[in-house]
């Protein structure tokens, strides 16, 4: 497995008062309807919207990695919280039909405080974020749905980038083998090579006669070699002993 993401209704909150969430998400549609695009007009909703993620529950848990156990990313977002609307099918009598606010958020006795309840994470190497935003036009749910374009390097990484050891794992292998945790047949023969030349050398250490009659000079043989050159040395000492004889 190269790439995961990780989508759907987290259920993470915001750590604010009803009241505050709802006063600064309220000043940010007014800048969104004013339509104003100049430079201060966009950083105060900026301001205003990292005050919120400032407290999002989720972030702080991606920053702490208490329930992620590995390295997980989002985007940045740029769009109001998602969650609780009320939805039509909910409002029974007539006079709630009537003065029904799609951009109004819990409205029931429980008063919910709204949150960013729907996300998608997603592991960050190899993957370029092209869009990450919701969906305000779909009503049928009390959520508001989320959407992300990624474009994504199939190979599981990028050129040049870093990757933790977590992510060398989940690849297969700390840089060896095929990607999938798997030497090819190339490594195998190699290291098969490799193998077969360390095998274990002896060295022959005997007693030498100066003489120059005996062959035994004392040095490392290879198992292969040492094998003829003792029927060597064995044929010289029978054809001396035999001179002796005579």
């Amino acid at each position: 497995m190269n790439h995961i993401f990780f989508c759907g209704d987290l259920n993470y909150r915001i750590d604010l008062p009803r009241e505050i969430t709802e006063h600064k998400i309220m000043e940010m549609r007014s800048i969104a309807a004013s339509d104003n695009e100049d430079g201060s007009s966009k950083r105060r909703l900026r301001e205003l919207r990292l005050d919120l993620l400032r407290h999002d529950q989720l972030l702080q848990t991606l920053a702490t990695q208490r329930t992620f156990p590995t390295t997980f990313t989002e985007p940045e977002i740029c769009f109001p919280p998602t969650f609780k609307f009320d939805k039509p099918r909910s409002l029974k009598s007539s006079s709630s039909l009537a003065s029904y606010d799609p951009n109004a958020y819990d409205t029931s006795y429980k008063k919910r405080v709204p949150a960013w309840t729907d996300r998608i994470l997603h592991r960050p190497f190899g993957v370029t974020v092209l869009e990450y935003d919701s969906v305000p036009e779909v009503r049928e749910s009390d959520h508001r749905p989320v959407y992300g374009t990624y474009e994504v390097d199939m190979s599981g990484r990028r050129r040049g980038s870093m990757l933790d050891e977590d992510s060398r794992l989940l690849l297969g292998g700390g840089g060896r083998g095929n990607g999938n945790g798997e030497n090819s047949k190339e490594e195998k023969e190699r290291g098969a090579g490799a193998r077969k030349r360390k095998k274990t050398t002896k060295k022959t250490s005997t007693n030498q006669e100066m003489d120059g009659n005996d062959d035994n000079t004392g040095r490392v043989l290879d198992e292969g070699e040492g094998g003829n050159h003792r029927k060597e040395g064995r044929r010289r000492k029978k054809n001396k002993n035999k001179r002796t004889e005579r």
